[in-house]
């Protein structure tokens, strides 16, 4: 376990990062900022509600998971997430300015955004990921339920980040939030129909809804 006392110039590695360790060394209305610190294979958890804000500036985070972490007020400038877990995370009145994203875990309603703003809301909503079991690497019924699901899991955190952004961040974000929310809205029924016709029990019950051709030319079938 860490106690948030590391190199300033290095950043922690296989740490386990305690929202109480953290809060036991800084006083509340003191802001905390990090800045530059490379977080590897790191575990956060708890309540980070540090008063008045935490920043994280041009930091980078690798393999690390937020699993069980709350985060209040709490802001990422330039920072950059790569093979890193939000699940079973929440992000309260934070924000992500301008930060890089590479093969982010979500999922769906246990990734809580919540009056969060995100300024490249697209490039996060991509970023997702869904790690697949080596051992049925070859099975196609397995690979297409993982596309399916994650489809309709960037769906879901795209609806949450449209509720946040209808009250912070500017017009623009929310436009283009909302964008992407009707495209992803789309691409998750697309590939749930795909998954149910190709591999499930009720098909029949999909056939009249769907344009069989023009959805195969979507799908590239």
């Amino acid at each position: 376990m860490s106690d948030w006392d590391f190199d300033s110039n290095m950043g922690p590695k296989n740490a386990f990062l305690p929202a109480a360790a953290l809060l036991a060394r800084k006083q509340i209305g003191e802001p905390y900022k990090l800045t530059k610190l490379t977080f590897e294979q790191c575990d956060f958890q708890g309540d980070f509600d540090h008063k008045p804000t935490m920043q994280f500036n041009e930091c980078r985070f690798s393999k690390c998971d937020f699993a069980y972490s709350n985060w209040h007020y709490t802001s990422f400038r330039n920072c950059e997430f790569k093979d890193c877990s939000f699940s079973l995370t929440s992000f309260q009145e934070c924000e992500f300015r301008d930060c890089n994203w590479a093969k982010i875990g979500f999922a769906g309603h246990k990734t809580v955004m919540n009056r969060t703003f995100i300024t490249n809301p697209k490039e996060f909503i991509e970023a997702g990921f869904s790690g697949s079991d080596p051992a049925r690497q070859n099975d196609k019924q397995h690979a297409a339920f993982q596309k399916y699901r994650l489809e309709n899991t960037k769906a879901h955190l795209a609806r949450g980040l449209l509720y946040s952004h209808e009250v912070v961040g500017d017009d623009e974000t929310y436009y283009w939030t909302a964008q992407l929310h009707d495209l992803q809205q789309a691409k998750a029924r697309i590939f749930t129909k795909w998954f149910m016709l190709r591999f499930g029990p009720k098909v029949r019950n999909y056939l009249g809804s769907i344009d069989i051709q023009g959805f195969r030319r979507g799908m590239g079938l």
